[in-house]
């Protein structure tokens, strides 16, 4: 049985329920923890860790972010394109001892594998055994950094800084947010140490939570769909423009300095009794062709569904923004906690 089969007998036989690979929150264990702060298992993504005297340097050639940027001690976004500077997989990143760590979405891992791998056969870089994976767990309330630091014996305290020993990565993606990639053989034993300070939140929680920083997770069925600008990729510091080449650069950049682009990604909030899907097309005010498409959605309550849609920013300014070309359902739109701005196109007006 594969480490995350046994990862989810685990966490099955401890009481606590899954319905398609994600783990659903329970009234019972959020009352008797009498805390705010809740622990999540995030089935939903995975890691892939790349070693060698060559990782880095493989990467650097490979990743939309600057991996020579990333210390022992820091975190950052990024992104791995196709030769068409579109987003095969998106990452979250950290390194220790020239050993960097990818957390990505669960539904891309062989397709994140095979994309590298093909580049990776000609440099001294590899991928990390099976055997030694981490599997990935969150906290989340005004009490993560007292709670990891009592049961890791340390935390991180500023955003996007890491920690490592030999059995656990934590990082700091938000103010009351640590994440924390444990191995395999040592994650059933964190995570009972972790359960009696904490509510259980459920996976969709947490994606919910992504959603609503806009930050966008990339998955089966919307890989090599996007360019990263239309994702918001730049807005969360996953591209650097001051690198050098690496794949799919060139469009990139070529979006970035040249093109007028004319879409990106807005939050979004649908009451449907159908369920929306990722990759579902989306309709304006004239319904005979799509002005966009859904990247993430999420149930947040009864018929009520949170949305990253990327569509034309002029249908976003009109807000007439449809599931159905029959315009059955209308998109009501939230705020983002950050600026939509086309930066070439600003430059061009200054």
């Amino acid at each position: 049985m594969s480490s995350f089969a046994s990862w989810l007998e685990f966490l099955q036989t401890n009481r606590l329920q899954l319905v398609d690979g994600e783990l659903m929150a329970t009234s019972e264990r959020a009352a008797s923890a009498n805390t705010n702060t809740r622990l999540f298992a995030l089935t939903n993504m995975c890691t892939l860790q790349i070693e060698g005297e060559e990782a880095k340097k493989f990467l650097q050639g490979q990743v939309t972010c600057d991996i020579n940027n990333l210390s022992d001690y820091s975190a950052q976004y990024g992104a791995h394109c196709n030769a068409k500077g579109r987003v095969i997989f998106n990452f979250l990143a950290c390194a220790k001892d020239g050993k960097v760590t990818l957390r990505c979405d669960a539904s891309l891992e062989d397709v994140a594998r095979k994309s590298l791998g093909k580049y990776m056969v000609f440099s001294k870089a590899k991928y990390v055994p099976d055997s030694d994976i981490k599997l990935c767990i969150a906290l989340k309330g005004d009490t993560c950094e007292n709670i990891v630091s009592d049961i890791f014996g340390k935390a991180p305290s500023t955003f996007m800084e890491s920690i490592h020993s030999d059995d656990f990565t934590l990082i700091r993606t938000d103010d009351d947010v640590i994440e924390c990639w444990v191995s395999a053989d040592k994650i059933e034993d964190y995570w009972l140490k972790l359960e009696p300070l904490c509510a259980i939140g459920a996976t969709s929680e947490w994606r919910a939570d992504e959603i609503r920083k806009g930050r966008v997770w990339i998955n089966a069925d919307t890989t090599e769909n996007f360019v990263p600008q239309t994702i918001n990729l730049t807005q969360v510091g996953a591209v650097s423009f001051t690198k050098g080449c690496y794949t799919g650069q060139e469009v990139v950049a070529r979006m970035q300095y040249l093109g007028k682009q004319k879409r990106h990604t807005y939050r979004a909030i649908a009451d449907i009794e159908t369920i929306p899907k990722a990759g579902d097309k989306l309709f304006g005010e004239d319904t005979q062709q799509s002005i966009g498409e859904i990247v993430n959605v999420v149930p947040t309550d009864d018929f009520s569904y949170e949305l990253l849609v990327c569509i034309l920013d002029s249908a976003y300014k009109s807000g007439e923004v449809y599931l159905e070309s029959q315009k059955v359902t209308k998109l009501r739109f939230a705020p983002l906690p950050y600026a939509i701005t086309n930066e070439q196109e600003e430059t061009s007006e200054a």
